[in-house]
Parts: structure tokens; sequence; C-alpha cells
């Protein structure tokens, strides 16, 4: 199943976001809410047109954002709803990484 360009798009963006910010990048003020809203975006249209591996990465990286941002118990909430659909799936290189930062409190992935 193909992702409909806006949602990609968002992914997309709030996937480059988070990588400035771990290159070290400021944020300005807002970017963070931005970013938050791009994964919720992005995972609310995957349920939706239960694209489930693309969710499964959406929250993956929603989950990793929001540690951190240091908001740890939303992000593992996200990783483990990530974790879930992994194992579902039968994906299980992503569902031992994302089990293995949630063991050990790092970033998934």
């Amino acid at each position: 199943m193909r992702a409909p360009s806006r949602t990609a798009s968002a992914k997309r963006r709030a996937e480059t976001r988070v990588k400035a910010l771990d290159a070290g990048a400021p944020l300005p003020d807002g970017q963070r809410e931005a970013i938050l809203a791009d994964y919720a975006t992005s995972a609310a249209a995957f349920e939706r047109m239960e694209a489930r591996p693309y969710l499964a990465r959406v929250l993956r990286g929603w989950g990793q954002t929001l540690r951190a941002f240091g908001r740890a118990a939303e992000g593992d909430a996200q990783l483990r709803r990530a974790l879930a659909l992994f194992e579902e799936m039968g994906i299980a290189r992503e569902a031992e990484e994302v089990r293995g930062a949630l063991s050990a409190g790092g970033p998934a992935g």
C-alpha cells in the first residue's frame, strides 16, 4: 500500500526536523509541537488506511521523538504500540530494535 503524498510529507517533515535536532540544530519556538503534530497526522492517516507497517514506523519515530523531548512516558507508550504492531506482523528485526530500546531506556532504531 502506498502512502498518500500529504501523509508521507508530514512523516518526512517530522523525521527531517528530528534529524536536525539530533545533529544539534536549535529548534525555533513552536517546532517541537509542529513535529509532534506531523507524527500525529501521519499516524492517524496510516491507521485509517490500515497501513500497519507505515503506522508502526511512524509510532516508533514518534516515540523516539517524545523521549528526546524529555517525555519518556509518552514516548514509551508509542513505542509499545509500535512493538505490538511489529510483533503482530512478524517484522522481527524492527520489533527487536524497539524491544531493546524499551528495556534499555534508549532510542529505538
